[in-house]
C-alpha cells in the first residue's frame, strides 16, 4: 500500500492549465455545469509555456512582452496546447 503525501487545494489555489481555451469553451458553452472534456495535452502545454517565457525574458528590454501559440492538427481541427498570452492567470 502506497502512502504518499497528499496536497490539498483551496478553490483559488487550484492549478489553472490553459485559461484561454477554457474561457473560449466556457463563452461558447455558458449552460455546461458538470466536467468539460479538451483535447489539450498538459505536457505540451507545459512545454509551450516554458518556450514562451524562455522566449520572451531576454525580450523585454525592448519592450515585447506578450506571445501567443497555438498547437493544432490540421487533420482533425483539435486544438493540444494553447498559449493566448504569457502572463495571463
Amino acid at each position: 500500500r502506497l502512502r504518499l503525501p497528499i496536497q490539498s487545494f483551496g478553490f483559488h489555489e487550484l492549478p489553472f492549465r490553459a485559461p484561454h481555451a477554457v474561457y473560449d469553451y466556457m463563452r461558447h458553452h455558458p449552460n455546461v455545469k458538470d466536467t468539460i472534456s479538451l483535447t489539450l495535452e498538459l505536457p505540451l502545454q507545459s512545454l509551450i509555456e516554458g518556450i514562451v517565457e524562455g522566449y520572451l525574458a531576454p525580450l523585454t528590454l525592448y519592450g515585447l512582452s506578450n506571445a501567443a501559440v497555438l498547437v493544432t492538427d490540421s487533420r482533425t481541427h483539435q486544438i493540444h496546447a494553447w498559449v493566448g498570452s504569457a502572463d495571463f492567470k
